[in-house]
């Protein structure tokens, strides 16, 4: 009998140290047990911010926490994306090194999506910027167009390719950037109008209550988004846009208010 209460014991006293440590290594990771962080890659290469980018962030800037996926990297001193009156204007939403959220939890890279209706579970593939409807969407670098896409709730999505990296300028008005002129194949400038912040949706009176500009990252050559679902590796084209976010917000060029 007492040989079996002392196994019993060791068994109990296990189970508690391995919970204990498997909370510990959440914590450390920056996650609770209310959500999965999606599972960081082990290639070196996308396990780091460079010495570079990092030295670009004024002090007091945390730098993004590696989620996997590579950061977009290649443009030299970027241009915010978008010309806006919104009182969170160059706020970006990413979770930083030392595990805490800036800016709007839901609007970072890796958020989770769906779940809900039979639809499968899935991350956030980009981030989502502030901005009112109609507000000009901006290109953050030169570059060449390189496609149009349908997007989320009847918005449309513009691809841009910068060189070393393509940028989607997503939830955009439809046909906005028709407007301005730009079209498939149309070179850009940095900081030139290329598209219009869409409404996505509105309540009974009329007002809109659904306005972002999101913005997804890819490899060169890519011309539409991939979506990223839970549990899985997260597309090999996909770039983590924050760090790209960080430094353009940072920017003396930052487009002013409307």
């Amino acid at each position: 009998m007492s040989v079996l209460l002392f196994i019993a014991g060791g068994a109990a006293t296990g189970l508690l140290f391995g919970t204990l440590a498997a909370k510990g290594r959440r914590a450390a990771n920056g996650s609770s047990d209310g959500e999965l962080e999606p599972k960081p890659s082990r290639d070196p290469v996308r396990e780091v911010v460079s010495e570079r980018d990092a030295e670009a962030l004024p002090p007091g800037v945390v730098p993004p926490k590696p989620l996997g996926v590579p950061f977009a990297a290649g443009v030299d001193r970027p241009v915010w994306p978008l010309r806006t009156g919104h009182p969170r204007r160059g706020v970006v939403s990413y979770r930083g090194v030392d595990g805490k959220v800036r800016g709007s939890w839901a609007r970072r890279l890796a958020a989770p999506r769906g779940g809900k209706n039979g639809k499968p579970r899935r991350n956030h593939a980009g981030i989502d910027l502030f901005a009112h409807p109609g507000d000009a969407v901006l290109a953050v670098a030169d570059g060449v167009v390189t496609a149009v896409q349908s997007f989320h709730l009847g918005s449309w999505a513009v691809f841009v390719d910068h060189g070393q990296v393509v940028v989607m300028y997503g939830e955009v008005d439809r046909r906005s950037w028709s407007r301005l002129g730009v079209a498939v194949g149309s070179s850009v400038k940095a900081g030139q109008p290329i598209a219009e912040v869409a409404c996505m949706a509105r309540d009974e009176n009329g007002a809109c209550t659904s306005h972002m500009l999101h913005v997804e990252t890819y490899a060169p050559g890519t011309t539409q988004n991939h979506r990223w679902y839970a549990g899985k590796d997260a597309p090999p084209a996909l770039r983590d846009p924050s760090l790209l976010l960080l430094l353009a917000a940072q920017e003396t060029s930052m487009p002013a208010v409307a």
